[in-house]
């Protein structure tokens, strides 16, 4: 009976162990997915933008992207947050609704998560 038990719990430990590194791969992909959306929603906004300079909206899009500098009471220097920023208003402010409009449909479609990953979505 204990052998049984022991038997069943160790096949229980492998089948959650396989489906968490299933589900910590896919979200390593859907990162990595979303990140390339992104990319390609920037790079097809420079190329419909020829008038706008390529380096600026480059800059532009990394200041809004980057998480806020948070100061440490006791020390006094920045570092970055943790916090996720929301670029789409930081872009509409620095000039670029179409952009983050285009950034806000890519992230939007990117929303839906396969399984294993949707069990802890």
């Amino acid at each position: 009976m204990i052998r049984t038990l022991k038997k069943v719990f160790i096949a229980f430990l492998v089948l959650w162990g396989a489906l968490l590194s299933s589900a910590l791969a896919q979200v390593a992909q859907f990162i990595t997915s979303h990140d390339d959306a992104r990319d390609q929603v920037v790079a097809h906004y420079i190329e419909s933008q020829p008038a706008l300079d390529a380096r600026v909206i480059h800059q532009t899009v990394q200041d809004c992207m980057a998480p806020p500098a948070i100061k440490r009471e006791e020390e006094g220097v920045p570092l970055p947050s943790s916090i996720k920023p929301n670029p789409y208003p930081c872009l509409q402010q620095k000039g670029h609704p179409e952009l983050a409009r285009r950034l806000l449909l890519s992230d939007e479609a990117m929303q839906s998560v396969s399984w294993p990953l949707s069990l802890f979505w």
